[in-house]
């Protein structure tokens, strides 16, 4: 990333005026050094669905981390989707002995029961 006067706004290909001077690219160092261009690591991007994020005007971000309450009903819709996939991937069982009476294992019975218990109806989240 590139800055100039405090400012993110340039990238190397992209040309830049400068004094009424147009610039193609800013590759060549010495370009970068007369036009008082800096170079600096682009920002390192936190999670997301943990963190609000916003950019300052030199690059820089701003991090504010979401409130417990909205982590606490993202991890739950999270559990919620695994239980709900894991119930429809044993439905069969319970069909298998609707139809043939074939018995559910006890293990996937006492698995699917906890998977229910785990549901917990969740708010939809506001932005």
């Amino acid at each position: 990333m590139f800055i100039r006067n405090g400012k993110k706004e340039y990238w190397p290909d992209s040309p830049i005026t400068v004094g009424g001077v147009t610039y193609p690219n800013l590759r060549d160092p010495a370009t970068r050094a007369l036009l008082g261009v800096t170079e600096v690591p682009d920002p390192v991007m936190p999670d997301l669905r943990y963190n609000y994020v916003s950019e300052n005007e030199d690059g820089s971000l701003v991090i504010t981390p979401k409130p417990q309450e909205q982590l606490d009903q993202m991890l739950q819709g999270e559990r919620n989707t695994t239980c709900m996939q894991y119930l429809a991937s044993t439905d069969w069982y319970v069909t298998r002995f609707a139809e043939t009476g074939e018995a559910v294992p006890p293990l996937v019975l006492a698995a699917r029961s906890e998977a229910r218990a785990a549901i917990i109806h969740v708010p939809k989240e506001t932005p």
